[in-house]
């Protein structure tokens, strides 16, 4: 029974391991905030979806039929020139980014500097400069934007908008693996002593 014993406590161990921390990848697109109205709705000065917190001073929208709507789905801007916009996960788990849309609310070159935070408060900082034309552009972040605790970004010019946040989190597994873990390494041993 004993030669049992060591492989299942081997096995359950690297069982903990692997599963311990599951990355999910996560796409924030505000269709929560989909309006089939002309206005531009303000909406908040912080947004929550899929365990992910947007802050800012104030989050405006265009409605569906608005003469200012992008195109494409349901997106949000700042509704104050030049203010810092801050993103983190609600449960305080890291994250990873992956890429975000992008556009000019006015048709004016825009640069966005986006400034991750590390658990350990070293930032990583990364410019995207878009093309001044009308619509949504993606830009993918580089593998320097992992693990992070927090990501804010501001612009140059006045006003741009932003959808689909595309990240990727890493979830731990709940505890309960290592007390299923430890009631099978427990019935065993107790079953190796009836023998």
């Amino acid at each position: 029974m004993k030669k049992i014993i060591l492989p299942l406590a081997l096995v359950l161990a690297a069982l903990c391991q692997t599963v311990g921390a599951s990355p999910v990848t996560v796409n924030i697109d505000f269709e929560a905030l989909a309006t089939n109205g002309s206005d531009s709705p303000t909406v908040g000065a912080s947004h929550a979806e899929q365990g992910f917190l947007v802050t800012n001073d104030e989050f405006a929208t265009d409605g569906l039929t608005s003469p200012f709507y992008l195109g494409g789905s349901t997106y949000i801007y700042s509704d104050t020139p030049n203010s810092t916009i801050s993103l983190i996960n609600t449960q305080g788990f890291a994250f990873s980014m992956q890429s975000i849309d992008l556009a000019e609310l006015m048709d004016f070159d825009v640069s966005v500097t986006f400034i991750g935070t590390k658990a350990d408060t070293s930032t990583v900082q990364q410019t995207f400069t878009l093309d001044g034309q009308s619509g949504f552009e993606t830009f993918a972040f580089n593998s320097d934007f992992d693990r992070l605790a927090s990501l804010s970004w501001g612009q140059t010019a006045d006003f741009h908008a932003f959808d689909n946040i595309n990240l990727e989190v890493t979830v731990p597994a709940p505890a309960t693996i290592l007390l299923l873990g430890s009631g099978l390494l427990g019935f065993f041993s107790l079953r190796g002593k009836r023998a």
